[in-house]
């Protein structure tokens, strides 16, 4: 995908991703649906019939990622789904070593076994946390006035604590609540747990 600031990859992890190559062949297709060229000899590496070196294998990718000068940001997302050390190490290699046009966006439910301490003394990380991600009392008044609910401000209190203030859960609160007789009485009974 192309934008006028650059170009974004994104990869999808599940369990099934747990191994070395197979990893870095998706996340090297990934890219190569922003740039065919990308990756194309670290690719055949991979898939030698010979044992390969991950370390020459993302030397060659970060060479490669190195000519060209357009800002690329790559994102794999549920990266708390991958367990395997090997992976871990490789990704934290090639963050270590990727042009500086190159961005790792990587979402997650856990920290990723890196040194993001270090990272962090770099300013190498930029970090968006839960509590960045969550609406405010003041933030989930405006909403529900966007979803055309006119609550009281201890209804709208009780909706975002009961929500934790995400707007997944606050949109099918505001959603379910459209058309209910007593709305005081829905959101007292109003659970994280409501299908």
């Amino acid at each position: 995908m192309d934008t006028k600031e650059g170009r974004f990859a994104w990869l999808s992890l599940d369990e099934n991703d747990n191994e070395l190559s197979r990893f870095f062949e998706y996340f090297i297709a990934a890219l190569q649906k922003v740039d065919p060229v990308l990756g194309r000899s670290a690719l055949e590496l991979l898939r030698s019939p010979q044992a390969f070196d991950i370390q020459v294998v993302l030397t060659d990718l970060i060479n490669t990622l190195s000519n060209s000068d357009q800002s690329l940001i790559f994102v794999l997302d549920d990266y708390h789904l991958i367990t395997d050390p090997d992976i871990h190490e490789s990704l934290v290699f090639l963050l270590e070593n990727a042009p500086p046009h190159f961005h790792l966006l990587i979402t997650t439910r856990a920290d990723p076994p890196f040194s993001l301490t270090r990272m962090r003394a770099r300013n190498q990380l930029t970090e968006i946390r839960q509590a960045d991600l969550r609406f405010s009392t003041q933030e989930t008044s405006e909403f529900l006035k966007l979803m055309s609910l006119d609550l009281s401000e201890p209804a709208i209190a009780a909706l975002e604590k009961r929500t934790e203030g995400w707007a997944v859960g606050l949109q099918m609160a505001a959603l379910s609540l459209q058309g209910q007789v007593d709305v005081e009485a829905f959101i007292l009974d109003f659970t994280g747990s409501n299908r």
